[in-house]
């Protein structure tokens, strides 16, 4: 897709020396530089502020819909960075990661030390997925609100999708089913999490939860719970109602598909 004719028309004079080239790479700045690298006529520096702000018609009408995860990684390196071949960058965290999704689950340090990312671009691709949490789970009176099964399975997807271990995560819920809080228990190795019944107690109560969801991934595409997830989810549901305290359900993601554990009436 040519940016030039997708996104409009640009300004003549000074924009001509910011102006989009439709080559391999939407995004392509005029001599393969990022605009923060290039200079404006009676500037020493450039001002990607002043460069959005003039060509900002044209990302408007721009269909972002169509972009490529690269394509996509590449406006966020663009956006937020100095570095000069987002690219580049785009393509090298893809090759690492294998895909946008996890890329985003690394954490910022890593990013920054096997990619060479800056830490301000670190930091937008983590308030980014934060966002993406706020967009499926929207916060009321400062809670998050997850409304349906559907919405938790988005909600968990957004942690667990093309993640390479299997992880455990504990979601303590209050009186009105909004989130308290949202936290990882544990990573397992490739095929096992361990799983603590006594801290998890603790932590709710530490949290005054009034309920809890417990939620796993499967490295595979079935969603099946195993004998020792159903002899875990047993022995967690008996600490928990030991403390009044009660286990919404235990959901298991595979991939696009999901497992509800309350559903199945398998504790």
């Amino acid at each position: 897709m040519n940016l030039s004719n997708e996104c409009g028309q640009q300004a003549a004079n000074d924009n001509d020396h910011h102006m989009l080239m439709a080559s391999n790479s939407r995004l392509q700045f005029l001599g393969g530089q990022h605009p923060a690298h290039l200079s404006v006529a009676g500037h020493d520096a450039f001002d990607f502020g002043t460069f959005l702000s003039r060509n900002l018609a044209m990302f408007r009408s721009c269909n972002t819909d169509d972009f490529s995860e690269v394509e996509c990684l590449e406006c966020l390196i663009s956006f937020s960075s100095k570095q000069a071949d987002a690219r580049t960058l785009a393509e090298q965290a893809m090759a690492t990661y294998g895909s946008l999704a996890r890329v985003f689950q690394q954490p910022s340090q890593e990013l920054c030390e096997m990619l060479g990312l800056d830490a301000m671009t670190a930091f937008l691709m983590k308030i980014t997925k934060t966002s993406m949490k706020h967009l499926v789970a929207p916060c009321s009176n400062g809670r998050r609100e997850i409304a349906s099964h559907d919405a938790l399975v988005e909600y968990l997807s957004l942690d667990f999708r093309d993640a390479d271990q299997e992880i455990l995560k504990v979601i303590y819920l209050d009186a009105k089913c909004k989130v308290i809080q949202d936290e990882e228990m544990s990573r397992g190795t490739v095929d096992t999490v361990p799983v603590y019944p006594r801290e998890i107690g603790k932590r709710a109560l530490s949290c005054a939860a009034h309920s809890v969801i417990l939620a796993h991934n499967h490295l595979t595409d079935d969603p099946t719970p195993s004998n020792s997830d159903i002899e875990a989810t047993i022995r967690i549901n008996a600490a928990l109602q030991s403390l009044d305290i009660v286990l919404n359900d235990h959901v298991i993601i595979a991939h696009d598909q999901s497992f509800s554990m309350r559903a199945e009436g398998l504790f």
